[in-house]
């Protein structure tokens, strides 16, 4: 995955980039904004989990 989006992203400078993810532009700042994103979202899954099933 990591190679195809820094393939099209090198192969695509002139046209806009497919997303967010797929522009290296600005170095690998997309790619922690979203897997920091993710994280805190499997937090919150796992915290209410744990609180419907401890009630």
């Amino acid at each position: 995955m990591a190679h195809l989006a820094l393939k099209v992203g090198e192969n695509n400078d002139d046209s806009p980039c497919l997303s967010n993810l797929l522009c290296f532009d600005d170095g690998l700042e997309q790619v922690a904004t979203f897997f920091s994103v993710l994280l805190v979202f499997v937090l919150v899954l796992f915290f209410l989990k744990f609180l419907i099933f401890s009630s």
